[in-house]
Formats: C-alpha cells, sequence, structure tokens
C-alpha cells in the first residue's frame, strides 16, 4: 500500500482512539490459561513532528525486534503509539 494512511486500522484508530490489546496464552490444561488486556489511547508518532526522535528510536526497535522490518521503508511511515491507562489481567491458576 503506498498510504499507509489509507488502512482501515489506521483510519479507525484516528476515528476512535481508546483501544485495547489483548495478549493470550493458550493450553489444553486449563488451569495455565492466562489474558492480559492493555487499555489506552492510541495516537500515530509521524515521521516528521515534534515526536521525530520518538519516531526514530521506535522504528529502530522494531527493526531491532523484528528482522522483516529490514527492507520496510518505516522512516517514512506513521508508527502507532499506545498510551496505556488500564491493565487487566486473568489466570487459571488464581
Amino acid at each position: 500500500m503506498t498510504n499507509p494512511r489509507a488502512l482501515a486500522r489506521v483510519r479507525d484508530v484516528l476515528a476512535r482512539p481508546q483501544v485495547s490489546v489483548l495478549v493470550d496464552e493458550w493450553n489444553e490444561d486449563w488451569r495455565r490459561l492466562s489474558w492480559l488486556r492493555l487499555d489506552g489511547r492510541a495516537t500515530l508518532i509521524e515521521p516528521s513532528s515534534d515526536d521525530a526522535a520518538e519516531h526514530r528510536t521506535a522504528g529502530a526497535l522494531l527493526r531491532e525486534r523484528y528482522p522483516q522490518y529490514a527492507t520496510h521503508r518505516l522512516e517514512e511511515r506513521p508508527i502507532l503509539r499506545i498510551e496505556v491507562e488500564r491493565v487487566v489481567g486473568w489466570s487459571g491458576t488464581g
């Protein structure tokens, strides 16, 4: 896609910035199931803005963690920032 701001998920965040990130761990033994939900506010970090230094750092960290980003033009694209406001979790072990 040429314009990442045209992606539905980006348009959704711009229209409704309250977001949740859900992480779960599945196990056949239900006593070992768990999940964690992070609720917060999402914004875009633009490469040419007051947040340019944060954008460069975020891009470097993404490339360090995910080798597939080595060929992506992250320095030209917005990066999603989520400021966590609430954390909720559950575990089958109590």
